[in-house]
């Protein structure tokens, strides 16, 4: 059982992010920033910022 405030990220049934098809992480995504807002940049696995204010 989750307690108040709890953040419980989507389960994939997939041993790898690489394998998770795309529309399914870009759906998990907009849930998350439907519920929290969209943050200002977000850092990637490769490192790259996808904001274009962030130097």
């Amino acid at each position: 059982m989750l307690g108040y405030g709890t953040i419980a990220p989507p389960v994939f049934p997939y041993k790898k992010i690489s394998e998770v098809p795309v529309r399914q992480v870009q759906q998990a995504l907009i849930t998350v920033f439907k519920d929290w807002g969209v943050p200002k940049w977000i850092k990637v696995d490769n490192g790259k910022y996808l904001s274009a204010t962030h130097s």
